[in-house]
């Protein structure tokens, strides 16, 4: 069986083979209002089929007549493309066949500058150490970093650290030493958990996973009630605030941990969750593992 299923993936590679060779790709970048030819764009080509044997990608420039030939040729083939002084363009027109090529066009829309670009993430496949390439990167790092955006690996978690504010909800002042508990990323793909406390101007620095789906947050002092709800300024980076109450209770008050070698539910030495788990507990909140390892 093992022998039949080394042959027919032999096989199905075979078959792309076949398939991608018959056919060259072409990208053309020009502009949507005049449809000059955009030179100089970068262009981003890759194959989004997990599935694809021969799943590639590559980073290209456009010459003088906006155009450039890329190798990714096979089955879902997509390309996004940008420019000083243009919108990033994540999605072309549908392949046009002429002759013995597949052309793809991509039409960049002039950018009005604004001076406020709300933060995001863009997802890459890692990129090759080559100079070529890494000179490209290097031109979309400064791209997108003028508009607020992170260029982030597929597949590779993103640290970076991040301000939390935490806020009297009352009166508007900063929570010197307040607790917060913060958590990113997943128990499958890597799971970070910190502990930390605001300083003078109710400020907290913490190191999260900027690409996970899940950040949580749980914030707390003596004398306010427990809250998991914070704000991200949609145009700072790595900006948060949370609002905490004297009297305003806020809903569910359980934690669940993953990593409990650290963060136990048994005594430890650390002197700031000691203090966060009496704190909680007396708030009514409890503490849910999901495997105890100490």
């Amino acid at each position: 069986m093992e022998n039949f299923l080394r042959v027919l993936q032999l096989l199905l590679v075979a078959i792309v083979l076949v398939g991608c060779q018959s056919v060259q790709r072409k990208v053309v970048v020009v502009d949507s209002q005049t449809g000059v030819p955009v030179s100089g764009a970068f262009v981003y080509a890759y194959s989004y089929d997990a599935f694809d044997p021969l799943a590639s990608h590559g980073l290209y420039l456009t010459d003088s007549n906006g155009e450039v030939a890329v190798k990714e040729r096979c089955r879902n083939f997509a390309v996004s493309a940008g420019k000083e002084g243009y919108n990033y363009v994540k999605y072309a027109e549908p392949a046009v066949l002429e002759g013995n090529t597949l052309v793809s066009k991509l039409k960049l829309t002039p950018e009005e500058i604004s001076g406020r670009y709300p933060v995001r993430i863009e997802m890459f496949r890692k990129f090759p150490s080559d100079s070529k390439t890494q000179s490209i990167v290097k031109q979309m790092y400064n791209y997108f970093n003028k508009r607020n955006i992170y260029m982030a690996t597929v597949g590779e978690p993103y640290i970076v650290e991040v301000e939390v504010y935490v806020v009297d909800a009352d009166t508007n002042e900063p929570v010197n030493d307040a607790m917060l508990f913060v958590r990113s990323g997943s128990f499958a793909n890597g799971h970070y958990e910190d502990i930390v406390a605001t300083n003078s101007d109710g400020i907290a620095k913490v190191s999260i996973d900027l690409v996970s789906p899940s950040l949580r947050i749980d914030t707390g002092k003596e004398g306010y009630q427990p809250t998991k709800k914070f704000w991200k300024d949609q145009y700072k980076r790595g900006s948060y605030i949370v609002y905490l109450s004297k009297s305003k209770k806020s809903g569910s008050k359980s934690i669940v941990l993953g990593d409990t070698s650290e963060f136990s539910k048994r005594k430890t030495n650390i002197r700031l969750w000691e203090r966060f788990k009496a704190y909680y507990q007396k708030a009514g909140g409890s503490f849910k593992y999901l495997r105890e390892t100490r």
